[in-house]
């Protein structure tokens, strides 16, 4: 199981490549818990209130989610995009 590392999203909230890289070591930790974390710490980055509103959401019923770890698929969709990446799905390495 990949080791999630240090990541600085102030410094890089504005560089996609690395927000991705970030996102993509948590996935790779297999931990939903994992994931939502670092999905939750760039929203807050970036600015839940914001957002919330740029993806439709209530903006208490976002922090919620990030909180209890809870985020539906179709709103981690729209965080991504909001982030500017996406998500893809790629064959296991042997």
């Amino acid at each position: 199981m990949a080791k999630a590392s240090y990541f600085d999203v102030n410094a890089n909230l504005k560089n996609t490549k690395l927000l991705a890289e970030h996102l993509n070591e948590a996935f790779e930790t297999g931990s939903t818990a994992r994931i939502v974390e670092a999905i939750g710490t760039l929203a807050r980055v970036k600015g839940v209130d914001d957002i919330a509103k740029e993806i439709g959401l209530d903006r208490v019923t976002l922090y919620r989610s990030i909180k209890r770890a809870d985020i539906k698929l179709s709103v981690a969709m729209k965080l991504l995009d909001s982030f500017n990446v996406r998500m893809l799905v790629v064959r296991k390495k042997k």
